[in-house]
This record gives structure tokens, C-alpha cells and sequence, in this order.
């Protein structure tokens, strides 16, 4: 997994996210909103199954 910042926000953060294909578990203690994925709600726990590289932006707040 590799994350690369782009601009820290106050109480926040915004940046690029990659990670190759496997599991990926997640428990968030945040809002975030990403792409491909949006409106990923506090409290949110899960894996994604990643099949191929998957490279995102994402913002958290």
C-alpha cells in the first residue's frame, strides 16, 4: 500500500492512495470521500478484495 499527501487540510488530509491487488481491511475513524469509492461513512469497517492495482484520490475530514 502507498499513500502520497498532496496537501494537508486542517483536521484533514487529501492525497493519492494506491495498493496492489489482495486484501485490504479498513476500519475508519473518519469521513472520507475517494474515487472510484465515495461517501465512506465514520465508523466503517471492512476488506475490500482487490483484483488489479487500484490508484485513488482521496480526501479526508
Amino acid at each position: 500500500m502507498t499513500q502520497v499527501d498532496i496537501t494537508p487540510i486542517m483536521r484533514g488530509a487529501a492525497g493519492i492512495w494506491q495498493c496492489a491487488p489482495g486484501p485490504s481491511h479498513w476500519t475508519l475513524t473518519t469521513n472520507e470521500v475517494n474515487l472510484p469509492r465515495r461517501g465512506v461513512p465514520t465508523g466503517w469497517t471492512g476488506t475490500w478484495h482487490i483484483q488489479d492495482t487500484v490508484r485513488k484520490v482521496y480526501s479526508i475530514f
